[in-house]
């Protein structure tokens, strides 16, 4: 449906290089990356609020590279919600229908249906100063939907919400977006975000695209050290760490990866595929197990984070109600298994 073809931009501080990436009808795809990556120029590209110099952006088909923002049938929710303060709910909602001359009937037919589809057709008579941020960001969408655009960008819609709010759109974006069979672009800082909606993860660092994929092969799977390192995934080791260290129960699950591999230098283990053996527990089929000295907690939610030392640093979550009924703290001893199957083996 959308195809960016070898899009690149130079705006000084912040650049596009040969970024190519393909949304299919129906897909919701997050943009990630920390901020100075390149993603609000990337949309902007989309947008038509840039004309890159080299490259092409395409939509069905369709070649919207160089054509102005009303006429390339893309709809946008900005993250500071940009409705109008002096307009009521109904209005703002209805302001692009309006400007695009749709007759007044087929305005009320669809302001009514998408606010009732996002359960604000009860807020339709107030301003935006009486609504809560949650309502805010509930009429932004419906702005978009109505125009009935073959693609939605939005831009951190979630940014300035709690997280209980923020839990309630997630549950209103996965309704609207499996019934309407819409087709998403949003950009994100949060992984939480890409979890629970996504399709299709995009990382761009540094104006590169680094890795697309479905959420599983992004996070559990990441393409290189860096994007590893973006996404918070420490336990990336050479082979040289390993071989360095060939009685560490972490050498002796990984290095049988990377010895079938020859092309591969490096391992991955996401952090929540390591296992405590918690009182004599027994690991998991396959599993090779040994000790590893607790350098640190940190408490986050219902997860812990433990700081290991297994002869290589390792960083493991777990549940934070088990490890606090085991009451260790820093320097005790405890042992965790590894399974092969989790190591993942990259080239760079």
């Amino acid at each position: 449906m959308l195809a960016i073809n070898d899009v690149s931009i130079d705006l000084g501080q912040f650049v596009l290089n040969h970024v190519t990436l393909e949304v299919e009808r129906g897909d919701y795809v997050c943009l990630v990356g920390p901020t100075g990556a390149g993603k609000t120029i990337l949309f902007e590209c989309v947008m038509g609020l840039q004309i890159p110099p080299t490259g092409r952006v395409t939509l069905d088909g369709r070649d919207i590279t160089r054509l102005p923002p009303e006429d390339r049938g893309v709809g946008y929710v900005p993250q500071d919600y940009a409705l109008f303060p002096h307009m009521n709910v109904f209005d703002n909602m209805a302001y692009g229908l309006i400007e695009h001359r749709v007759p007044a009937q087929e305005i009320r037919r669809r302001v009514g249906e998408v606010a009732k589809l996002l359960n604000i057709d009860h807020l339709l008579e107030r301003r935006p100063s009486t609504l809560s941020g949650g309502e805010a960001q509930r009429t932004a969408l419906g702005r978009a939907l109505v125009l009935e655009r073959e693609l939605i960008l939005m831009d951190e819609p979630f940014g300035a919400l709690d997280q209980v709010t923020k839990r309630q759109l997630f549950k209103y974006l996965k309704a609207i977006h499996a019934e309407l069979g819409l087709t998403v672009m949003h950009v994100t800082h949060d992984f939480g975000e890409a979890f629970g909606l996504a399709t299709k993860v995009a990382v761009l660092l540094g104006g590169r695209l680094c890795q697309v994929g479905s959420v599983e092969d992004v996070f559990l799977r990441p393409a290189t050290r860096e994007v590893a390192t973006f996404l918070g995934i420490t336990n990336v080791w050479s082979r040289q760490d390993l071989l360095g260290c060939p009685e560490s129960v972490v050498s002796r699950a990984a290095l049988a990866v990377l010895d079938s591999s020859e092309e591969c230098i490096l391992a991955c283990l996401p952090p929540d595929s390591i296992t405590v053996l918690w009182d004599g527990q027994q690991p998991p089929d396959g599993a090779v197990q040994g000790p590893a000295v607790i350098q640190g907690l940190r408490w986050q939610g219902s997860q812990c984070e433990l700081e290991l030392d297994a002869g290589l640093p390792v960083v493991a979550t777990n549940a934070a109600r088990a490890v606090a009924s085991m009451g260790v703290t820093v320097g005790d001893t405890i042992t965790v298994a590894l399974h092969p199957m989790d190591v993942h083996p990259m080239k760079r």
